[in-house]
């Protein structure tokens, strides 16, 4: 029984050192940075933005240069979004909620929704809208879709509209540290095993 046990394990111990010299696939880098939009928006008859729970869409275009990876967004780059959204209840998740420049935003959670109006000391009504989703690059193998938090504010009757986005890196374990991981376990596992039976 000891030699079978001692057998497994120097032949676990070496599958082990093949897969951690083994090159490990490298994994493809997040998507990092900025960028911010306008357009235009509209409201349901009779509705305002302190009582809305819809907004439609009428275009997209960029305010600035994109930071970090989106720098290929250039001001004025005219971008797609959904017609409209409803925000309570939320009717997604929307997938293609928002496309520019080869990088696409889909909306996955409305996180907070928040209004103010004159009367709060603002000058005109505000509705703010903060959302969790997935952007992508239509570019296969550069970029892996990456998490990342969406905003939305409009202002004054009318609905004007700006939109903001900002990446999110979310760390992920490398395959090599939970193979170690699971390697230190299992050794700790057949240690303890081996001195309750002696």
């Amino acid at each position: 029984m000891y030699t079978l046990l001692k057998s497994a394990t120097v032949a676990l111990g070496l599958a082990l050192a093949a897969f951690t010299v083994a090159p490990a696939a490298e994994a493809l880098p997040l998507i990092t940075g900025s960028f911010a939009f306008a357009g235009g928006a509209s409201l349901p008859a009779g509705q305002t933005l302190l009582t809305t729970n819809t907004i439609d869409f009428s275009g997209l275009f960029a305010t600035g240069t994109g930071i970090g990876d989106y720098s290929t967004i250039h001001y004025g780059d005219l971008g797609t979004i959904v017609s409209s959204l409803t925000f309570s209840p939320f009717s997604g998740p929307i997938s293609n909620f928002l496309s520019i420049d080869g990088f696409t935003f889909s909306l996955n959670q409305i996180n907070a929704v928040s209004t103010s109006g004159p009367s709060s000391g603002h000058g005109e009504d505000t509705l703010t809208i903060s959302g969790t989703g997935v952007v992508t690059d239509s570019t296969p193998g550069l970029y892996a879709p990456t998490g990342g938090t969406l905003i939305i504010t409009a202002n004054g009757t009318t609905g004007g509209l700006s939109i903001s986005f900002s990446g999110t890196a979310q760390s992920v374990p490398e395959p090599a540290t939970l193979a170690l991981f699971g390697a230190g376990l299992t050794g700790l596992a057949l240690t303890y095993r081996r001195r309750r039976k002696a």
